[in-house]
């Protein structure tokens, strides 16, 4: 067993053998949570008015979970959950004439996610 002494006097604990399997167990572990949160994560959109030259053309921002989907505009005034994107679109276009649903994140997982 080799064991780095730093200018302290004291073993570097990063250099021993059981301090290599943690932190390759803590990388894998890590790893394993990560893909699990991937898998399980909302997928955002924004709601875009296609028609609006003046202000932002991002009407709201949403989430769309396995059985609902949450959203509030941008300023702070609208905000909801509901059953479907399509139910968000009906409400929003209230409030703008031509708004178009964005993904901003891929409808499809990597398949080692799968």
């Amino acid at each position: 067993m080799t064991v780095n002494v730093q200018a302290t006097g004291h073993p570097d604990p990063t250099r021993t053998p059981a301090s290599r399997v943690r932190r390759a167990v803590g990388e894998q572990a890590a790893g394993m949570l990560g893909a699990f949160v991937v898998r399980l994560a909302p997928r955002l959109f924004a709601l875009v008015d296609v028609t609006d030259e003046e202000d932002g053309p991002i009407v709201a921002w949403g989430l769309q979970f396995d059985d609902h989907v949450r959203v509030e505009s941008c300023d702070g005034t609208l905000r909801g959950e509901f059953s479907s994107g399509d139910r968000v679109l009906w409400l929003f276009s209230y409030q703008a004439a031509m708004v178009r649903l964005v993904w901003c994140t891929p409808a499809t997982r990597p398949p080692w996610l799968l």
